[in-house]
C-alpha cells in the first residue's frame, strides 16, 4: 500500500493518511508513504514556497510517521525524477495566454493546466486569473505539478502496489499522482471528510467532486438501508440540522445569518424567485459533467435569465443570495457589476445577515445551479429548479433542465407542485451517514490548527526543536539525502542553527558531493558567530578534510586547489583551526606541482 501524503501541514486530512496507514499495518500488509522534504516549489498550502510553512510541514510529517506501528519506508516527492525528467521540466512554458489556454494544457495525457488552476482559483476564492499578471505562480505551480506526475510515475514503475491512498485528488500536486495512478493501471483511492468530523471517506478510482460516482453510492446507501427503522429518521435529521445551524463536517454557512430576517423589498407585489449560487471556485477546474450544463457561469446565466424574464414573466422578481462562502472582493464586485442594471432583481451579498431559510420559505419556487439548498428545498416543500449538474441529479428531487427553453418554461410557468418529499431523503440519508469512523485519530473539531488532536496518543504540533532532534536521528539513521534536504530548510529558516549546518555539511559529504559540502561550510560561516561556527567546524571539519584528500587523489587538480582554498579560508577564521587553516591553505599553493597528497598529511 502506498500512501501518496505530500501535504501534512493539512489537518486533519494528513491524520486521515495515517490513519489509511496505521489500518493496513494492523492488517499485516506492507505500507509505504510519499511525503514531502520541501522538495515541492509550490503545493495548494504553500504557493510560494515560504519557508516557514515548510518547516511547520516537515516537522508534522516527521512525527507522524514516526507514529506508525513500525517504521515505514519513505519517498520523496520528487526523489525519482531522473536527468531526463529535469530537461523536460525545464521546457515547461512560462508564460500562458489566457486562462482557457491554462486551462486546455497537457503534459503526457495529464491535464496540468486543469489541476494547476485548480490549485490557483481555490487558493484565491475566485473563478477567474490574469494569466499574466500571476505568470510566475502559474509556472511554479504547472511545475509543481508536472514534477511530482513524472517522480510519482517512476515510483510506480518501479514496484508493484496493490493500491495508492490521495487526499482530494483535486489540487495541482494531488491529481498529479491521481493521472499517474490511472496511466499506469494501479487502483487508486481519494479520501475527504465524512459525514462529520470524527469520520473520513474514501472513493474508489474517482475524486470526491466526480457527481456520477456520488450520486451512485447515494442509491446504493439507500438500497442497503432499506427497511431499517433508523433510515429516514437518519434522512430526515439531515435536513432538520442544516437548518438548525448544526455543525457536523464542516462550518455551518449559514451560522451568522439572522434567523427569519428577509430583504427590504420582500413584501413587493411579485412572483418570488430565489436564486441560491454555489460556490464555482470549488469546481471551476474539475472537468466534466461538473458545471456548465447550459450557461458557462452563474453571473452570466443570471443576466441572461433576468432578461428573458422581463419579458416573458414580468411579474417575477429574482432575490439572489450569493452563496456565503464566495465572501471574496472579486465576487462580490463581480455580482454587484452584473446585476445593478437589473430592475428585477434583488442582490443579497454572502456576508449579509438575511436568513437563507426565510428565503426558501417564502419562495414560490428556487432555483440554483447545484447548491445544496436546492434538494433542501424539496425537502421544505418549495418547487427546485436546477440549472446545471447537481450531486442530486437523477433522484426526482428537482426539476432538471436540459436547456434554456426548458429552464425558462420552469421558471415562467403559473403552477409547479414541489417534487416529493421523498425523494429527497436518499440523498440526506447518505450525506448525514456516509464515511467510516477514525479509530487511531481523535478529535472534537471540524478543524484544529492548533493541532491539539491527537493521532495514537500524540498531537502532531509543529515544533522546530522536536524537528532538530529528528534531523539529527535522521543522519544517524544513515538517511543522509533527506537529511540534507531538511537541514537546508532549516538553515534557511534559522541561519544561526549551527545543528543545522552541520547535518547539511555532513550530510553532502556522505553523498559525495564536496564541492556542495565545501559551499554549504561557506554559507554557515557567513551566518554564524564565531563560537557557532567552531561547533559546526568540530563536527564537520575532519569528514571535509577527508573528503578533499580523496577528492585529492581522484579528481582534477584545479578542483582540489580551488576547494581546498576555500575551505581553508572558513578554518582560518577560527582560532581552534586556524593551523589546519594555513596548512590546507599552503597545500592548495602546491596542488599541481607534488605528488598525490595524503590523507594524513593535513591532521
Amino acid at each position: 500500500m502506498l500512501v501518496y501524503a505530500p501535504l501534512a501541514f493539512s489537518t486533519p486530512h494528513f491524520e486521515t493518511d495515517l490513519e489509511i496507514a496505521q489500518r493496513h499495518l494492523d492488517l499485516g500488509d506492507q505500507v509505504e508513504l510519499v511525503l514531502c522534504d520541501a522538495e515541492l516549489p509550490s503545493c495548494q498550502l504553500n504557493p510560494l514556497h515560504e519557508t516557514q510553512r515548510c518547516i511547520q510541514c516537515v516537522s508534522r510529517s516527521l512525527q507522524g510517521a514516526a507514529q506508525l506501528a513500525r517504521a515505514v519506508p519513505i519517498h520523496g516527492a520528487l526523489r525519482a525524477l531522473a536527468p531526463d525528467d529535469l530537461a523536460r521540466l525545464a521546457g515547461l512554458p512560462r508564460k500562458f495566454a489566457d486562462q482557457e489556454a491554462l486551462r486546455r494544457y497537457c503534459f503526457d495525457g495529464f491535464d496540468a493546466g486543469l489541476a494547476a488552476l485548480s490549485s490557483l482559483i481555490d487558493f484565491a476564492r475566485a473563478v477567474t486569473l490574469d494569466t499574466k499578471l500571476h505568470a510566475a505562480v502559474i509556472h511554479r505551480t504547472i511545475y509543481s505539478a508536472v514534477a511530482a506526475f513524472l517522480a510519482f510515475k517512476r515510483l510506480l514503475a518501479a514496484s508493484r502496489y496493490d493500491r495508492v491512498y490521495i487526499y482530494n485528488g483535486r489540487w495541482s500536486v494531488m491529481r498529479a499522482a491521481v493521472r499517474a495512478c490511472e496511466q499506469l493501471g494501479v487502483p487508486y483511492y481519494t479520501h475527504e471528510r465524512g459525514s462529520d468530523f470524527r469520520k473520513f471517506a474514501l472513493y474508489r478510482d474517482s475524486l470526491p467532486h466526480e457527481k456520477t460516482a456520488f450520486r451512485d453510492r447515494t442509491k446504493a446507501a439507500w438500497a442497503h438501508a432499506a427497511g431499517h427503522p433508523q433510515t429516514v429518521p437518519l434522512a430526515e435529521a439531515f435536513f432538520l440540522e442544516r437548518r438548525q445551524r448544526v455543525e457536523k463536517s464542516w462550518f455551518s454557512h449559514v451560522k451568522q445569518q439572522e434567523a427569519g430576517r428577509t430583504p427590504a423589498d420582500w413584501d413587493r407585489a411579485a412572483r418570488r424567485l430565489v436564486f441560491f449560487t454555489s460556490s464555482e471556485f470549488e469546481f471551476a477546474a474539475i472537468g466534466g459533467n461538473t458545471v456548465g450544463k447550459i450557461y458557462p457561469d452563474q453571473v452570466g446565466a443570471l443576466r441572461r435569465i433576468a432578461q428573458l424574464l422581463a419579458t416573458r414573466s414580468p411579474a417575477t422578481h429574482l432575490w439572489v443570495r450569493v452563496h456565503p462562502n464566495d465572501k471574496s472582493p472579486a465576487t462580490v464586485q463581480r455580482w454587484t457589476e452584473a446585476t445593478v442594471s437589473l430592475s428585477n432583481v434583488t442582490l443579497i451579498r454572502p456576508d449579509e445577515k438575511t436568513d437563507s431559510y426565510a428565503l426558501l420559505e417564502g419562495a414560490d419556487r428556487v432555483l440554483t445551479f447545484g447548491s445544496t439548498i436546492g434538494i433542501e428545498a424539496t425537502y421544505w416543500g418549495r418547487p427546485a429548479i436546477c440549472g446545471d449538474f447537481s450531486f442530486y441529479d437523477g433522484l426526482d428531487a428537482q426539476y432538471e433542465v436540459a436547456n434554456e427553453e426548458e429552464l425558462l418554461d420552469l421558471l415562467c410557468r403559473a403552477e409547479l407542485p414541489p417534487k416529493p418529499r421523498e425523494h429527497a431523503l436518499r440523498y440526506g440519508y447518505y450525506l448525514n451517514t456516509f464515511g467510516d469512523p477514525f479509530q487511531h485519530f481523535v478529535t472534537e473539531q471540524i478543524s484544529d490548527y492548533e493541532f491539539k488532536s491527537p493521532f495514537r496518543g500524540h498531537c502532531l504540533r509543529p515544533d522546530y526543536d522536536d524537528l532538530r532532534k529528528r534531523l539529527i536521528d535522521l543522519f544517524q539513521k544513515g538517511e543522509f539525502v533527506r537529511s540534507a534536504d531538511i537541514a537546508r530548510l532549516m538553515a534557511d529558516f534559522n541561519p544561526g542553527d549551527d545543528a543545522a549546518h552541520s547535518v547539511l555539511v555532513l550530510g553532502l559529504i556522505r553523498l559525495g558531493a564536496t564541492k556542495d559540502a565545501v559551499h554549504a561550510l561557506e554559507s554557515a560561516a557567513a551566518k554564524l558567530t564565531l563560537p557557532q561556527l567552531e561547533l559546526v567546524l568540530k563536527n564537520t571539519a575532519s569528514p571535509l578534510l577527508d573528503a578533499l584528500m580523496r577528492h585529492a587523489n581522484t579528481g582534477e587538480p584545479g578542483d582540489f586547489k580551488t576547494l581546498a582554498r576555500r575551505t581553508g579560508s572558513v578554518l582560518l577564521r577560527t582560532p581552534t583551526f586556524m593551523a589546519i587553516g594555513q596548512k590546507l591553505s599552503a597545500m592548495a599553493d602546491r596542488a599541481g606541482h607534488t605528488s598525490p597528497v595524503r590523507p594524513q598529511a593535513v591532521h
